[in-house]
């Protein structure tokens, strides 16, 4: 994760001109999930940040900044994994942990909403 945030300085050479040119690493792009989620990494955090949602993941609850733990009781550390988690096939709801304020709850995806 460090290393996706670091600068780059090259060098670069065109004849007998040398021009230095440094590259500012921005945080990694969102990782679109199923369930109306998006994904992305959290500073100083092992779980991953909800950076939007819709869909049956809005009507499940979960809000944009929420932090998503595990899936059905698999921690996730990263976007990648946690898309892949909530990709697989399953029959039934799926189980997120997910952290707020200081607290953590369990929520349903695909269960039928009240």
């Amino acid at each position: 994760q460090e290393g996706l945030r670091s600068d780059h300085t090259l060098d670069l050479f065109r004849g007998r001109t040398q021009i230095h040119v440094t590259l500012a690493a921005g945080p990694p792009p969102a990782v679109e999930a199923t369930g109306g989620l998006a994904l992305a990494f959290a500073e100083n955090s092992d779980a991953v940040r909800v950076h939007s949602v819709t869909g049956a993941a809005a009507a499940a609850g979960i809000h944009e900044g929420d932090l998503l733990a595990a899936v059905d009781g698999q921690p996730v550390h990263s976007p990648e994994q946690a898309a892949k988690l909530l990709s697989r096939p399953k029959r039934g709801p799926l189980s997120l942990t997910i952290r707020r304020n200081g607290g953590s709850a369990e929520v349903l995806i695909g269960a039928a909403q009240p």
